[in-house]
């Protein structure tokens, strides 16, 4: 059963890295093909770079949660 916690934990982790890289490849090439707008790209991302882990962080800890409560039902 832990194997299967680490591989989520993984899961995610990997899926938030993902997102928070492309989002700043996204934002470079804005800013160097001069893309009207780009510095409202570049304060969602700064928004984003907060959220994202946050959001993951609440999921991990919420299906621990999840875990723990089935394995004492069983």
């Amino acid at each position: 059963m832990e194997v299967k916690r680490n591989k989520f934990k993984r899961i995610l982790a990997i899926i938030g890295a993902i997102v928070l890289i492309l989002m700043y490849l996204l934002l470079l090439i804005f800013a160097i093909i001069d893309v009207a707008g780009w510095q409202r790209y570049f304060f969602a991302c700064l928004g984003a770079t907060i959220i994202i882990p946050v959001i993951l962080w609440i999921n991990i800890y919420m299906y621990d949660r999840m875990m723990e409560r089935r394995k004492e039902g069983q």
